[in-house]
This record gives structure tokens, sequence and C-alpha cells, in this order.
């Protein structure tokens, strides 16, 4: 099977790491593969040549229109099976690309719950119109969604009909250890008797740390850590607070490539997002026996009723997650329990098994929810 990957950027984001993790599976069942991104974001495209995948970046300051006749052209040239695009620029270039060849089936793996594409700006509207008309009226393209929240907002949102959405959960990739310098506690200026919560990714508003810096204030004289990892335009807005708030307790890491390191000297991760897709992070805690404390938005929830047990707080409310971190603390949540049922969750959502699926909806004609919920 020959497939074009198409995704914006290959950053530090959860979607690129699927992908890697998909095109490492990928590689292993002896199928053909190309990638083409088109931002300023490189991070993991070391590993991607590492796995000898062929990737040609479009990145910098092309516009949409010259993308489009490149990817055009790219897809005349490879004559792909599959044309496969994640992540919202991506999405638009390489389906508008893919309708005007007859190459291959056009499937987009929709990651998040994008807020701003309710807003009422002339660019949510194009962008949703588009999708609606693509999506719906073209049957050659249907939608991946990676959770049962992210199909809700496809079809609130853009008007999606359900039968074009198949939901496919998204899994943990394989943890691997560093294989440097030993990541301790007394590295990162922790003591051994702290409680410590730990944060990860990108130092955003969707990702909300700045509730982590407000619980950190109310802790900081009680022996409770935390430690965010992840880059972003935040980033100096927050050590700037830390500074000015005199938060010791929070360490501020940055980007790290063996996060699992980190996961395995915390006691619990936090995670406070306005809105999520399906957080990889909280199924790299789940398979690292990590128990997770995390906003009660619909991605978390859905997690929750899939099996995948977390500690919830009311997302925007400073004083509830105070009072469950309060409750941890005392010991009046067994959270290691959940801890535990999600560690079985992870086991049964592998990068094989997510591949395996993920070839049926491939290679079916008439691929159904119910086809994909028995494998």
């Amino acid at each position: 099977m020959r497939i074009l990957h198409l995704i914006s950027g290959l950053g530090q984001g959860g979607a690129e790491k699927l992908l890697l993790s998909v095109c490492k599976e990928h590689k292993v069942l002896g199928n053909i593969q190309k990638v083409v991104y088109f931002l300023d974001e490189h991070d993991l495209l070391p590993y991607f040549r590492k796995e000898g995948i062929d990737v040609i970046s479009l990145a910098p300051k092309r516009g949409v229109m010259k993308s489009l006749f490149i990817v055009r052209r790219i897809i005349k040239q490879f004559n792909p099976d599959i044309i496969h695009t994640h992540l919202v620029r991506a999405d638009s270039i390489g389906r508008a690309a893919g309708l005007f060849s007859s190459h291959g089936k056009i499937i987009s793996t929709i990651h998040n719950c994008d807020e701003w594409k309710r807003k009422k700006t002339i660019n949510s509207l194009l962008l949703r119109f588009f999708n609606c008309v693509t999506v719906n009226l073209c049957g050659r393209v249907s939608l991946i969604a990676v959770s049962e929240s992210v199909k809700r907002f496809c079809m609130i949102t853009e008007k999606i009909r359900a039968d074009k959405i198949i939901i496919l959960h998204n899994f943990a990739g394989n943890i691997s250890a560093n294989d440097g310098e030993v990541i301790t506690r007394n590295r990162i200026g922790v003591p051994d008797n702290a409680f410590l919560f730990v944060n990860v990714g990108r130092l955003t508003d969707q990702k909300n740390q700045l509730e982590i810096l407000r619980a950190a204030k109310v802790f900081r004289n009680r022996n409770v850590y935390f430690l965010i990892l992840g880059e972003g335009e935040l980033r100096a807005k927050f050590e700037t607070l830390i500074a000015d708030k005199e938060l010791a307790n929070v360490v501020l890491e940055g980007y790290v490539e063996n996060v699992s390191d980190y996961l395995k000297i915390a006691d619990m991760m936090l995670l406070t997002s306005k809105y999520e897709g399906q957080p990889l992070t909280v199924l790299e805690a789940a398979k690292c026996k990590l128990p997770v404390l995390a906003s009660n938005i619909e991605a978390i929830r859905d997690l929750d009723d899939n099996g995948l047990r977390v500690t919830m707080y009311e997302e925007g409310n400073r004083q509830a997650l105070v009072k469950v971190i309060e409750a941890v603390l005392s010991g009046s949540i067994d959270y290691q329990a959940l801890a535990n049922d999600a560690y079985h969750y992870s086991l049964a959502h592998t990068a094989a098994h997510y591949t395996k699926q993920l070839t049926e909806i491939y290679g079916g004609e008439n691929v159904t929810q119910k086809n994909i919920i028995q494998k």
C-alpha cells in the first residue's frame, strides 16, 4: 500500500508523535510512505529520517495556493492509495489537492476540538463550509475522530454527517528509557519526600498551565511541587510569574524527549487543559501506572467512560482544583486504584492494534464504527 501522510508541522505535539509511531508500524508492514509538512516546525524530523521515512518540507513561507499545486504534483508522482491528513493546514491543502487528482482515498484525522472554529470569523466560517462540503458530498473523503467528543464537535460545529466519521482512539507509543543522564528528583531540585505533580504540554492558553501556577502558590509551603514539561509562547510570562510570586515549588523543565523518565519520578500527572481531542500525555501516564488528575473536559470524561480512570476537577474552577489536590494529599481519594484501571486500558490500546484498525479503514469500502469496535 502506498500512503501519503500530510501534517501541518513536525513539532512536539501529540498528533506528530502519533504519526511517527504509525509510520513505524506501516514500515514493519511493508507499506510505502511519504510524509509532507508545511510549517517551520522540525522537532521530530530527525526521528522520521532515522526510520528511513521519506519526508518533504514545504516550509517556510509558501502560500496556500503554491503549496496546493506542489502537493498536487507530489500526489501525481507518488500515486498513493491513501492520502491521510493531520491538523488543519494539512487537512485543507491535502484534501483539496487530493480532490483535484484521481488518486487515492482521502482521510483526515481530527485530533482536537479547536474552539476557534466555533467563532464567527471569516476564516472559521470558510473552513467550516469547506469541511462540510468536501466531507459530506465527496465519496472519497472521510474523517477519523480520536474520541467521541471530537466526533460530536465535528457533527455540531461543522455539520459533518455521522456516517462520515469513524472513531479511532489514540494509543500511547512505546516508552523508551533515556540513554543519557538518569533523571532524578535531585537533578531537578525536588525533595525525595515531596509530592510531585507533572504536567506535559506546550505552554499555551489551551493547556492552561496558568492554573498550575495559581495552585502552586497555595501549596508552596506544603512540600508540594509542580513540574512542567514543554515549551511555548507563554514561557516568558510563566518565568516572570514564578519569579514575582516566588514559586520555588514550580520547575519549568522545557521540552524533553524522554517524557517517561520524568513520569517515573512523579506522584501524579496534572492536566489543566481547556479542551483536548484525546491527550496522549494521559495515555502515556496510564502506561507508566501514574495516576492522573485532570480538568473534566469532554475528552477526559470520554476516556474515563471508556475505562481509563482519572480523578477530575471542574475545568476553570481554581477552588475546585485546590480542593481535589487537598483530597489527594490527605489520602481520601484512592487514585492508585484508578491508575491501575488506566494501566489495563493502555495495554489494550497499542500501536499495532491501532494500525490494524487503521488498515481496515484504509482498505474497507464500507467500514462502519461497529466493524472497528468489534476488531
